[in-house]
């Protein structure tokens, strides 16, 4: 596959909105180039996939890896997994008469913006008209869309080793246009409106202020959409830092549970022994 042609696979996942830690645009950008190049990937020691069960009456959905809104090749290369497998899962899980609980257990970096409000939305609703308790557990990461998606629910808990956080959004925006005049390519972008073609060539300054706004406006409404099921969250000292759930000595640096991110350190045994009914 051609430079030219990879590029635009950078642009898909750059030029858009993404609730996820640092860094990791440029790796899933690297791993689907990669992919589509036929270079083979390092070999990693990857975890087995952890699917959606029933355990002793608790409903466990696994939110692990990089979230997306549907099935695609990202899920299928980097162990991700979809807004639409999740929903899919919830529901039958809230609608499981044999289960006393859903239990989400999370450990993701976060994802793209794209379907990942309308599944808190869907989790807050469900989790209203249900006396089912929806309890969220991070064993690892719960950054970004994650955390936005453990914010819905009746309450967070998480492993002493475990991080949560990064509530906010951004997008790497990659213009195109050094890189055709590297290729021996000249282009002029025709536009019949100034935000039309946006990375096709350099970005004007009226461009980038639309562009601003727009990431502006995704992370005001994460801060909203948190705020709504945990007032107790301190989001003016959290902003888009990562927090550690256990408090270690002589560390004068808050932790989750002390800024409203988390309810209580404790293991999946405690909450299966809390909620669940052994047959």
């Amino acid at each position: 596959m051609s430079s030219s042609n990879l590029s635009h696979v950078s642009n898909a996942v750059f030029n858009q909105p993404w609730l996820v830690t640092e860094g990791m645009l440029d790796i899933i950008a690297g791993v689907i180039e990669s992919e589509l190049a036929g270079v083979p990937r390092a070999a990693v020691n990857k975890r087995p996939v952890q699917k959606a069960e029933t355990v002793d009456g608790v409903d466990i959905i696994p939110v692990i890896g990089v979230i997306s809104p549907r099935l695609s090749m990202l899920d299928e290369i980097s162990g991700g997994v979809s807004c639409e497998a999740i929903a899919n899962q919830f529901d039958s899980a809230i609608s499981n008469e044999e289960s006393n609980a859903v239990l989400f257990i999370f450990d993701s970096p976060g994802g793209n913006a794209k379907g990942v409000f309308e599944l808190a939305d869907k989790i807050a609703n469900a989790r209203n008209n249900s006396t089912k308790p929806v309890l969220a557990h991070i064993e690892g990461t719960c950054a970004s869309a994650a955390y936005l998606l453990a914010s819905q629910c009746d309450e967070i808990s998480a492993t002493c080793g475990s991080e949560l956080g990064s509530i906010g959004a951004y997008a790497k925006f990659v213009s195109r246009d050094r890189q055709m005049k590297n290729d021996g390519v000249e282009s002029t972008v025709i536009r019949s409106d100034p935000m039309k073609g946006i990375g096709e060539d350099h970005l004007t300054g009226e461009q980038m202020r639309f562009l601003q706004d727009r990431i502006n406006a995704i992370g005001a409404m994460f801060k909203s959409y948190v705020a709504r099921n945990r007032p107790q969250a301190k989001l003016s000292e959290i902003g888009a830092k990562m927090f550690s759930a256990a408090k270690a000595d002589g560390v004068e640096m808050p932790n989750a549970v002390e800024v409203g991110l988390c309810d209580k350190v404790c293991t999946r045994e405690d909450i299966l022994a809390a909620y669940g009914q052994k047959k």
